[in-house]
């Protein structure tokens, strides 16, 4: 079942939205639960708390909501982030945490307007660019991130070593 677009908009979530969200995130969780088992088991708890409700009261940081006919279709985690290190360029960039669209809502242009919104913020804190993390077997949202202008910087790369059979251990070093 699709949503016929009727009501739609993107305001900053609300405490009382938190519920709403972990149901949003509950279903991507699954995604990577079963695409990404040697990293993610499932679990109740998503979020800490102090991790979700630092959302709702700084203004360095902030949940999005996106809403189809009154209900929660998605929302976004964003946080400003500047960089003042020796070694690095002075800057400030915008992190999306964390952005999910449920999965009845999707293909309807909710996670684009949802970058639009967060590159609005962006631009009002004056940050020099949008950055995120996003598993290379996630064929959909690196296929948006691409089309949204998004390009790679940085790729991290595992070696699982639970993998490897006893031969190809590596020797100790530590007596």
């Amino acid at each position: 079942n699709r949503f016929i677009m009727q009501e739609y908009k993107i305001t900053k979530a609300l405490p009382e939205d938190k519920e709403s969200i972990l149901l949003i995130k509950r279903q991507a969780h699954e995604y990577f639960v079963q695409n990404l088992p040697h990293l993610y088991q499932l679990s109740d708890t998503l979020f800490t708390e102090d991790f979700i409700n630092c959302y709702f009261n700084s203004d360095k940081h902030i949940a999005l909501l996106a809403k189809v006919n009154n209900k929660t279709a998605g929302y976004a985690l964003i946080d400003q982030v500047a960089v003042d290190l020796p070694m690095m360029k002075n800057r400030i960039y915008v992190y999306i945490q964390d952005i999910a669209v449920r999965e009845d809502c999707r293909n309807l242009g909710i996670a684009t307007d949802l970058l639009h919104v967060i590159e609005a913020i962006a631009k009002e804190w004056n940050a020099d660019s949008l950055e995120l993390a996003v598993h290379a077997n996630n064929q959909s949202a690196v296929h948006l991130y691409h089309r949204y202008g998004f390009t790679i910087r940085t790729y991290r790369m595992e070696k699982n070593l639970s993998l490897l059979e006893n031969s190809d251990q590596p020797h100790s070093i530590i007596p």
